[in-house]
């Protein structure tokens, strides 16, 4: 056993892993990592003396009762699904509003994150970043929402591509995220590369991890079509990976009858593998390779919800909750 998993092994038995539980996995002889040849560190690595300074400091700003704490903005990494299935309503229909086509999951999930990022003060409390996944190869391969729904125009980018994040997670960042996105402008692709999306944002949270600062990923999503049109990776291994990296995944899915029908197992079991399923962990249970939904068969629903209108206050929640766990004092 390397030095790595071995440390890692440390941090998990003493319970103070990066995202606890997460990363870890419960034995008859206590807790132990989850990933046996990890490429990442769960717990507080210091290669210098300011990472040993970060890392020390967090560990004050844990324990420390009645003196002055930090808390170093957790990073938010929002990954967006832009794949052609959100042209439509929540409830599976096209969208009979244009121009700008109110009703489409794809307009209420720009203008929502466009909502949470610019609320004021909260890009000081957290670093914000986005992440749209397929990526655009750019040559006008991917289309727009109006050219979705009038059926004017085909998207041809490359199927199962990688996500892009046009902006990292960072301070001040939620103008900038405004700034980007706009349902009118800002394309869709064909093909739903739900595990790709995901792997993106595990690449980029896990070369930029920072002693003592939490991590997390805000999937937004209607759960459609990704298990026929791009199967592998899996979603649900690739959220299991960013569980044993330290980073909880929040499960923001839409709902309706589509969902009902066809996205609501799928979106339980990333719930539970990003810790974040409602009444976690009573619905979900561990396995070695990680946390999923307890009853596959039970359809009540575990991540976020959204139907018309209310993304923006499921977000905010969630952005909410995700400060509220760093409050200095």
């Amino acid at each position: 056993m390397g030095a790595l998993a071995y440390l890692n092994n440390l941090a998990c038995a003493g319970q103070t892993a990066k995202g606890f539980p997460g990363p870890c996995y419960q034995t008859a002889d206590g807790w132990t990592a989850v990933a046996a040849d990890p490429p990442f560190p769960v717990y507080l690595q210091a290669g210098d003396g300011p990472a040993l300074s970060l890392a020390l400091q967090s560990v004050l700003d844990d324990v420390c009762c009645g003196c002055a704490k930090g808390c170093d903005a957790p990073e938010v990494l929002f990954a967006v699904d832009r794949t052609l299935t959100m042209h439509k309503t929540p409830d599976g229909i096209t969208p009979a509003d244009p121009p700008e086509y109110k009703s489409s999951k794809w307009y209420q999930a720009l203008t929502a994150i466009e909502e949470v990022a610019t609320t004021p003060g909260l890009d000081a409390k957290l670093r914000l970043g986005l992440e749209l996944w397929p990526r655009d190869p750019g040559g006008g391969q991917c289309i727009t929402l109006a050219e979705r729904v009038t059926n004017s125009k085909m998207a041809t980018n490359p199927a199962c591509e990688f996500g892009e994040i046009p902006i990292p997670p960072a301070p001040g960042t939620g103008d900038a995220i405004a700034g980007l996105l706009d349902p009118a402008t800002t394309t869709i692709c064909t093909s739903t590369p739900t595990g790709n999306g995901l792997i993106t944002a595990f690449d980029w949270l896990v070369d930029h991890i920072v002693p003592g600062r939490d991590q997390y990923v805000v999937l937004v999503t209607d759960g459609a079509d990704w298990d026929f049109s791009c199967p592998d990776p899996s979603p649900l291994a690739i959220v299991q990976q960013l569980a044993a990296a330290g980073i909880k995944t929040y499960v923001v899915g839409f709902f309706g009858m589509e969902a009902d029908q066809k996205a609501a197992a799928f979106l339980n079991d990333l719930a539970c593998a990003g810790q974040t399923a409602k009444g976690f962990p009573t619905p979900c249970q561990d396995t070695p390779s990680g946390w999923k939904a307890k009853d596959p068969n039970d359809l009540t629903h575990l991540y976020l919800q959204a139907g018309n209108g209310e993304l923006t206050t499921t977000l905010g929640d969630v952005a909410n909750e995700i400060a509220s766990m760093c409050v200095p004092g």
